[in-house]
């Protein structure tokens, strides 16, 4: 029923880069608490918590995934790639 809701809400407009792994850790989370509340003999509380946990996680992980693409923009904007910046790293630490 919430792969149903999620593709619903998809359909009615573009999801973008953020909301995919949100509604994607939503998801994924739900399904494990489902799976591992079944097991302990309470699947919707497995559920309830569950889904939050992995709408954090989405979230957090396409944050994190969100800014060090916005880095390899920029430094693609001033001209330097990540493996330019990488030697430059490893040339100092060597000294």
């Amino acid at each position: 029923m919430l792969i149903a809701l999620t593709l619903a809400v998809g359909m009615r407009h573009k999801i973008t880069f953020g909301e995919e792994f949100v509604y994607g850790g939503g998801v994924l989370g739900a399904g494990t608490g489902a799976i591992i509340g079944a097991a302990a003999g309470k699947t919707v509380a497995g559920v309830a918590i569950g889904g939050p946990v992995g709408i954090i996680a989405g979230y957090l992980i396409g944050d994190s995934l969100r800014k060090a693409l916005d880095g390899n923009v920029a430094k693609k904007g001033r001209g330097e790639s990540s493996v330019e910046a990488g030697s430059k790293n490893t040339e100092v630490a060597q000294k």
